[in-house]
């Protein structure tokens, strides 16, 4: 039987034009001024009543972009009521991609007050993993946006990382990732130690010699560029060229885009029946 669509009622002004905001799924991310729609620090108890709202994960659209605009005013507003709501919503990023790339923005826009509660679940074994990757994302959100806790986000991802004998090579890999977005040469040695161990999945950032050009360490690679393979990677598409400062981060935000893409449409047409 085809599954029933609930419309949630529209929300009381100042909140009713999100039902009907939609959303350009070509921008990243999308550019919506919520305080000049009226959506100010009054708004922020019923915008987390709507991210909780799970009528909106089978609404129709437009009507089903509402929990996203939501949790981007919460984070425009830097809501710190929002950061355990927030953070709850983690649990469901293995599958939805926009709560992996855009939650976790929201949270770097609160900053320093969601980093405690963000350092937690980084470290609860019992999260999915993707959950817990999202997680590490939002602290590498809050040190680039708030560069005046960016020591304290690099020392939590650090300190993670510091357990990858015990923990999933990919897993380690974005933990990696993350200090390598923030340039954290001060915990170079640790990834180092993480490459030579063989604890860190190579097609996720390349392995220690690209590791090292992303981070200014070395000019260019002194070996040939290995292929690398996983199952986040598509193996039909060529290998990325020699990577230079910024080339991996480009790499993985385009996996991203491509794991994105690949389930939009199968959700544009469960939502449209």
């Amino acid at each position: 039987m085809p599954t029933t669509m609930i419309q949630p009622e529209p929300y009381p002004a100042p909140l009713d034009p999100l039902n009907s905001l939609g959303l350009d799924e070509s921008e990243q991310p999308a550019s919506v001024d919520y305080r000049a729609l009226g959506i100010g620090p009054d708004a922020i108890p019923a915008l987390i009543s709507i991210v909780a709202d799970r009528r909106y994960d089978t609404a129709l659209l437009p009507a089903a972009w509402a929990p996203l605009h939501a949790w981007r005013a919460l984070g425009a507003l830097r809501a710190v009521e929002a950061v355990e709501p927030l953070t709850a919503l983690l649990a469901r990023s293995a599958d939805d991609d926009w709560l992996l790339d855009d939650v976790p923005r929201a949270l770097g826009m609160i900053g320093a007050p969601a980093i405690r509660r963000l350092t937690e679940y980084l470290a609860e074994r019992e999260h999915p993993v993707w959950s817990r990757i999202a997680a590490a994302t939002a602290l590498t959100e809050i040190a680039q946006q708030h560069p005046d806790v960016r020591v304290d986000c690099v020392n939590v991802l650090a300190d993670q990382l510091r357990l990858f004998a015990t923990q999933d090579s990919e897993f380690n890999g974005f933990l990696i990732a993350d200090l390598l977005d923030l340039r954290a040469v001060e915990s170079a040695s640790l990834m180092e130690e993480a490459f030579a161990a063989d604890r860190i999945d190579p097609s996720i950032t390349g392995d220690w010699e690209d590791a090292q050009v992303e981070l200014g360490l070395l000019p260019a690679r002194l070996t040939p560029q290995p292929r690398y393979q996983s199952f986040l990677f598509d193996r039909s598409r060529p290998e990325p060229p020699v990577p230079s400062p910024g080339r991996a981060r480009e790499r993985r935000a385009a996996e991203k885009r491509r794991r994105k893409l690949a389930k939009q449409s199968k959700r544009r047409n469960r939502r449209r029946k």
